[in-house]
């Protein structure tokens, strides 16, 4: 019988801590100091084994002898064991291999088991076998009741982590040829959905407008502070009140030219929207002068122009109700010819605010020529913008060919 309590191995005079296949007593994890004179021992067996090599003689003694018995130690483990039964600490897979039936884990034994190891001889290799329970020897390493209460209660707070799920392989695309899991055959059930998006149309300020009055103002520009016939953004000018006034923001109009409307004899005044600025503070009491600053430029704010109460309207290029109505282009931002993006000016009936209407091409404003009264062709869209009694200001959304004055909302609205 024979016992191993040495934690380190030396090689030619290093201790190099061994930290494999430790033996699973909780209790034991701390390593032993050194031993300097077991050490030197080792080294010097090294030495002597390496200057002169076994004789043949001296091997079969030592190869010869009966069986040996050893107790698994407390702190033990397989490499241990192999350094002390093969002379090389490196063979421990070999004591786990004869072993495997008892040995589930080579970093899991027990001071209960005991190892049967024959030498061998020259020409019969060494034996070994590993018994359940250790044999009653004064070597043999006993666990106390406490000890193995400490091991469960150390055990019992290691999370053991969850067992991985295997990937599954899930729908597969008609466009693949047909596999085979086994004897099944996978289900195809394929299915692209298109993804939705919705971006909200740019607003965009309003530049131009048709009302059927004069619009009431309450003050105008009276110069600029560069002394200068028009202002631009962030620059300040002088403005005349008709009334004692305070820190607002008004529109600033320039009524640029009247329109009849050829069908009606309605007028319209076309505005101009030059921007919109931010009264500050009063300059001349006598003459109700107020400094003001341009806080918004469409246009030139010029001498001159009109001030009147109001946000700068906006609009936006997105089709939204699809109106009906008998109405017709008088007018627009151009002479008279217009295409997408410009205003267009409208008189009829049933137009409605932000409604969509298409525009149907009266052919003999086209060419005059022309004897085809009936069952016009539509040529394009337009949004409404803004009202003002009977006149509609409009965008054209759309234009398959040009839009001429007289192009109507409605295939019914025939040439006179």
């Amino acid at each position: 019988m024979f016992s191993l309590n040495a934690r380190r191995s030396s090689i030619l005079g290093l201790s190099i801590a061994i930290p494999l296949c430790l033996v699973s007593s909780m209790s034991a994890l701390a390593l032993d100091e050194p031993n300097l004179k077991k050490e030197q021992q080792l080294f010097n067996i090294y030495k002597s084994f390496n200057q002169r090599p076994t004789g043949s003689e001296s091997w079969k003694g030592a190869a010869a002898g009966k069986d040996k018995t050893y107790s698994v130690q407390k702190g033990d483990s397989l490499w241990d064991l192999s350094e002390a039964l093969f002379g090389d600490s490196q063979f421990w897979p070999k004591i786990w291999s004869l072993n495997a039936e008892k040995i589930t884990n080579p970093h899991e034994i027990f001071p209960s088991q005991t190892i049967h190891f024959t030498p061998g001889t020259l020409g019969e290799a060494p034996s070994m076998a590993l018994s359940d329970k250790s044999e009653d020897t004064e070597d043999a390493v006993k666990i106390t009741p406490a000890e193995a209460k400490a091991d469960q209660e150390l055990l019992s707070k290691v999370e053991i982590p969850p067992t991985e799920k295997k990937s599954v392989v899930g729908d597969i695309p008609g466009s693949l040829p047909n596999w085979l899991y086994g004897s099944q055959t996978p289900t195809v059930n394929f299915e692209v959905k298109k993804h939705e998006r919705s971006f909200a149309a740019p607003e965009m300020n309003l530049a131009f407008f048709i009302s059927d009055h004069h619009l009431t103002d309450v003050g105008e520009v009276a110069e600029t502070e560069l002394g200068l016939g028009a202002a631009a953004e962030y620059q300040f000018i002088f403005v005349r009140m008709k009334l004692p006034s305070e820190k607002q923001k008004l529109m600033v109009i320039r009524e640029t030219t009247s329109l009849k409307d050829p069908y009606s004899g309605n007028i319209g005044y076309l505005n101009q929207i030059q921007g919109q600025v931010e009264i500050l503070e009063l300059v001349n009491s006598k003459e109700n002068l107020y400094r003001a600053m341009v806080k918004k430029s469409l246009h030139h704010v010029e001498v001159g122009a009109k001030l009147i109460v109001g946000e700068l309207p906006t609009f936006n290029n997105q089709k939204q109700i699809l109106g009906s109505a008998s109405a017709r282009i008088v007018g627009g931002q151009t002479a008279e010819i217009f295409a997408t993006q410009q205003l267009v000016f409208l008189t009829g009936k049933d137009l409605n605010l932000n409604e969509t209407y298409p525009i149907f091409k009266t052919q003999r404003k086209h060419s005059e020529s022309s004897n085809a009264l009936e069952n016009p062709r539509q040529i394009g869209e337009v949004k409404v913008v803004k009202m003002d009694g009977e006149f509609a200001t409009a965008v054209v959304l759309g234009a398959l060919e040009e839009l001429r004055i007289g192009d109507s909302t409605s295939p019914s609205i025939f040439l006179k």
